[in-house]
């Protein structure tokens, strides 16, 4: 029982590390430091929307659908307890994906309405999210498995600045299509957890998997191999 306790601890720690980064960094105010101080122990409550109490593993599995938000309770730097919120999202599955057309970092534009047709898996990342980048080597495996398949597209969208993205990807190898510069996209998306990975087919949302776990690239395999059919 300690060894579950302790792996979703774990886990649960690398999704709220990512999310504190997320709200300090985008709003920029002083509103934001309750999320700062985000380390569960075997003493922290968790609760559902409904105020209901459930266990962590219960916790984490509802924040990885991307539908939830959740109000932490801090009491002098001891997180007592956090209980879920429904988020009002832009984009939720089987939705109308939001438009766009923006430029990767080669030069290339790619806009939504002209990839209707193709498989189109969206990362929501930046470069200094520690599960964002422990997600990478996975993901590139990713585009390696489909990298003959034209009609599968892969594209990685971060806010930073494409000088500071540049000089990531001169350290670490990240094979998706990066788009920079895209806070706004982002925000259009309704994106409150890093990583986050969308995928759309025809305008619409297939799936989403908000946040980091270590089966998130077979998931999104299997999506992907459900939506393009069998060849």
């Amino acid at each position: 029982m300690k060894r579950i306790y302790l792996i979703v601890a774990a886990m649960l720690l690398l999704r709220l590390a990512t999310y504190a980064q997320t709200a300090s960094q985008s709003s920029g105010t002083a509103a934001d430091t309750s999320h700062v101080m985000l380390q569960p122990n075997a003493n922290t409550a968790y609760f559902d929307e409904d105020n209901r109490k459930i266990d962590a593993a219960q916790f984490t599995t509802k924040l990885q659908t991307g539908q939830f938000s959740f109000e932490p309770n801090v009491v002098n730097g001891i997180l007592k307890s956090m209980q879920l919120k429904k988020s009002e999202k832009v984009v939720k599955p089987g939705g109308t994906a939001p438009a766009f057309s923006a430029t990767d970092l080669n030069g290339k534009e790619y806009t939504l309405s002209e990839l209707k047709d193709k498989v189109v898996v969206l990362n929501f990342w930046f470069t200094s999210c520690a599960p964002c980048r422990i997600e990478i080597p996975e993901l590139n495996k990713l585009v390696e498995k489909y990298k003959k398949d034209e009609n599968v597209v892969f594209i990685a969208i971060t806010r930073d600045p494409a000088a500071r993205v540049k000089d990531f990807l001169a350290k670490t190898k990240f094979d998706f299509n990066v788009i920079a510069d895209q806070a706004a996209l982002i925000k259009q998306y309704g994106i409150s957890f890093f990583p986050t990975n969308i995928v759309v087919k025809d305008g619409r949302v297939a799936f989403i998997l908000a946040s980091y776990s270590p089966n998130s690239v077979d998931q999104l395999n299997g999506v992907i191999g459900a939506l393009r059919g069998p060849k």
